[in-house]
């Protein structure tokens, strides 16, 4: 066996054999089968896909259980050793509490600037642990991205499981005022570092009870445009992005048809694309018109990563006779 190593990439070649007997004589033909892994080292790193990692779930995306906002150690363990398949958890720039020391990566949403996890010893508990979960990582500024990228990538010979790195790259719905991470940047540094690695990419949006505002305002309604999906497209296509894609979607600004016509259009573009269904825990959803999103696409294709109160309603609408 032959191998070639071109930048993040290697190419294995596995030979099989053809024997042509002709004229007397035999002719050994050799033909190559090419597969595209991750490298760590001289070892080939091979990032597993949900589906092919939890074949109880047959290939229906929605049946994934998620841990949403592990950012703590105790939620860690909590959902370690929980029915969890895929944790997800954000990365910040800031302190471990009780802790003096420069800035590094923790496990924190904005505002949050403390935590008592590192993303360090996130991923040597999650990736020791004897109940293998799937890792999402959301990044949430842009000075973590490199320097999370490159702890991920010391520990690349322990990752036996699947990873997604989620960024907002796109400012989106309705009027988001977050300033949403430099696309090109971040989509250069996850392809170069983890070229296998699911990325998830979406849009920062402004929906729900908006916190920002005096007096409070409670938005809900918007849609995604096709001027946001747009956006969106030529940022990957200008990346030269070939890896799985992911786009997180929040549920309560998919439900018009104008944000569904735009979310099928994207879809269509990124060949292979699915969607993450999100919500925040206030957000006001259209149970049907979301139905009616999610039974066009299939479940074969959308993972539903919801507030408890929103996923119950899902299921019992799924259950209706």
């Amino acid at each position: 066996m032959s191998r070639c190593q071109w930048l993040s990439v290697t190419f294995v070649f596995l030979p099989s054999i053809m024997l042509l007997n002709t004229i007397g004589w035999t002719m050994v033909l050799f033909s190559t089968q090419v597969k595209s892994a991750y490298i760590y080292g001289n070892e080939a790193i091979s990032i597993p896909s949900v589906a092919k990692f939890f074949p109880q779930i047959q290939s229906d995306l929605s049946r994934v259980k998620w841990g949403h906002g592990v950012n703590s150690r105790g939620q860690l363990f909590q959902s370690l050793q929980g029915n969890d398949m895929m944790i997800e958890a954000d990365v910040s720039m800031g302190t471990i509490t009780g802790r003096e020391g420069k800035l590094l990566p923790i496990m924190a949403h904005p505002p949050f600037k403390t935590s008592d996890l590192s993303l360090e010893e996130f991923l040597d508990i999650a990736l020791s642990s004897r109940s293998p979960k799937g890792i999402k990582l959301d990044f949430k500024e842009m000075e973590a991205v490199e320097v999370s990228l490159m702890i991920i990538k010391s520990r690349a010979n322990k990752i036996r499981v699947p990873l997604w790195l989620n960024g907002d790259i796109i400012q989106g719905p309705v009027n988001a005022t977050t300033k949403p991470l430099d696309a090109r940047r971040f989509l250069n540094l996850t392809k170069r570092y983890f070229p296998n690695a699911v990325l998830s990419v979406g849009w920062t949006t402004r929906y729900g009870p908006d916190i920002s505002s005096w007096p409070l305002q409670i938005i809900n309604e918007g849609s995604y445009t096709m001027d946001h999906m747009i956006q969106l497209r030529d940022a990957l296509k200008a990346a030269q992005i070939r890896q799985p894609v992911t786009f997180p979607i929040r549920a309560g600004l998919s439900t018009t048809p104008e944000s569904q016509r735009s979310i099928l259009w994207l879809l269509e573009q990124i060949e292979g694309s699915t969607l993450t269904l999100w919500s925040g825990p206030f957000d006001t959803v259209d149970l049907p018109g979301l139905m009616k999103l999610v039974k066009h696409i299939g479940t074969k294709k959308i993972y539903i990563d919801v507030s408890s109160g929103l996923l119950c309603e899902i299921q019992h609408f799924q259950d209706r006779p």
